[in-house]
């Protein structure tokens, strides 16, 4: 059973969208934190919409975001044109160094989804495999205290930061961990079809943000309430940039 909320584009001189998806994982007693089980979205005014919503420039937003062609998605839908440089510590192959718990299982999760992307057959141009991404105890910092208010202020409820410069992807249940979220977003690799210039789709942001070639910098957090947790990975420079190229 899972739920989920995106947010895309509206009234901006950018044309962009940010696009998030929640996915909530059942728990072990056969509960979820979404009880009817149904997706939902927030539109642009606030009221809500079967399937996906929209946030406006400077709302909140959750999953695989999109931004303005030539720019970088921003948690909120705004573009500062360039995501924050977090501090590389490990990827490559390399062990990963940092008091972040589950940082190397972050990683290699990551980088797991990202070894099995393929050439695309409309691809054009050379193809070179995916780089890896590795672990930012900058950018972790900034996606534990996200955690840490959605479980302080929102009972592990997902709801996205506004204007963090870094794309995200959230994820929300019981006996949730690193890989059972990075594993939940890139089974969106079902539905995703390759396109030369990025349009967002609703369900596939999760796994668009993963594989998008120039995201290599990630930091991920964790927080728990009760029997649920809530995870919330970022990524550094933010992909889904619509209209630009994801490979």
């Amino acid at each position: 059973m899972k739920r989920s909320r995106l947010r895309s584009p509206s009234g901006s001189g950018w044309t962009f969208g940010v696009a998030v998806w929640l996915a909530l994982v059942v728990s072990a007693c056969g509960t979820s934190a979404d009880p009817d089980g149904d997706s939902q979205a927030k539109s642009p005014a606030g009221g809500s919409s079967s399937g996906g919503s929209s946030s406006e420039p400077g709302g909140s937003a959750s999953g695989g975001k999109s931004a303005p062609s030539g720019g970088s998605g921003t948690n909120g839908g705004s573009s500062s044109g360039q995501g924050s440089a977090g501090k590389a510590a490990g990827g490559g192959g390399a062990p990963v160094v940092s008091t972040f718990p589950d940082a190397q299982a972050y990683v290699d999760a990551h980088n797991q989804v990202r070894a099995a992307v393929q050439k695309p057959a409309s691809y054009s141009g050379n193809w070179e495999p995916l780089p890896d991404v590795r672990w930012s105890d900058e950018v972790a910092g900034t996606a534990q205290e996200w955690a840490n208010h959605l479980r302080d202020s929102m009972n592990c409820d997902l709801e996205h930061a506004q204007a963090s410069g870094y794309g995200e992807n959230l994820a929300g249940g019981g006996g949730l961990g690193a890989k059972q979220a990075v594993e939940l977003w890139a089974s969106e690799l079902a539905n995703y079809t390759y396109a030369a210039k990025y349009q967002f789709m609703s369900n596939t942001g999760h796994y668009t943000q993963i594989v998008w070639r120039k995201s290599t910098s990630i930091g991920c957090g964790k927080a728990e309430c009760g029997r649920s947790a809530v995870v919330v990975c970022r990524y550094d420079p933010p992909g889904n940039v619509i209209g630009g190229s994801i490979f």
